[in-house]
């Protein structure tokens, strides 16, 4: 059994499974951000929690991102986003 070519593969199937969380989280919480926006939802201020709620979502959005895509980066291209950023 060679173990490098499974833990290889392992590092890609995790990586994409990265990426998919990504993709689908990213839709799924635009979704949510723009369903709290419905008609049904519209009085804001009758339920300021609606407020918190939306930027819940948008802050879900930045989490997927910053953890997921660093991890589908690095096994599946070889780098990390972080140290190409204009902050480091």
């Amino acid at each position: 059994m060679n173990t490098k070519n499974d833990y290889s593969l392992t590092n890609v199937i995790f990586g994409y499974y990265g990426l998919v969380l990504v993709i689908i989280g990213t839709l799924l919480n635009l979704f949510t951000f723009f369903m709290l926006f419905h008609s049904t939802f519209g009085n804001a201020k009758k339920r300021p929690t609606l407020h918190y709620m939306r930027e819940m979502a948008l802050f879900d959005i930045a989490m997927l991102y910053g953890w997921n895509l660093d991890h589908y980066l690095l096994p599946v291209h070889g780098f990390k986003l972080h140290f190409y950023s204009v902050a480091w």
